[in-house]
């Protein structure tokens, strides 16, 4: 896959942003498993927050480092995947 020019320059840092922006949607199959966790109510919506969070600053962090052209390219990544995953 071709990478955008931006990642040409920094390789490193652009391939990191994209695994981290990637994993920051690994928190999201989580979220099913919170309501049927053994604790109080306002526990389950402090562990909802704090997994927002933590998602969402790990997608900012990896925005960062994968520069304004990460994005888009985690965007295409994704959807070339899921078409391929599909059967036809």
């Amino acid at each position: 896959m071709n990478l955008p020019q931006e990642a040409e320059l920094k390789p490193r840092a652009f391939r990191m942003g994209i695994g981290l922006m990637a994993a920051s949607f690994g928190v999201l199959p989580f979220y099913l498993a919170i309501p049927f966790l053994p604790v109080p109510s306002q526990a389950k919506v402090g562990i909802a927050l704090v997994g927002w969070a933590i998602s969402w600053g790990v997608f900012l962090i990896g925005s960062l480092f994968a520069g304004k052209t990460g994005y888009p390219y985690l965007k295409r990544l994704l959807r070339e995947w899921f078409q391929k995953a599909r059967p036809e």
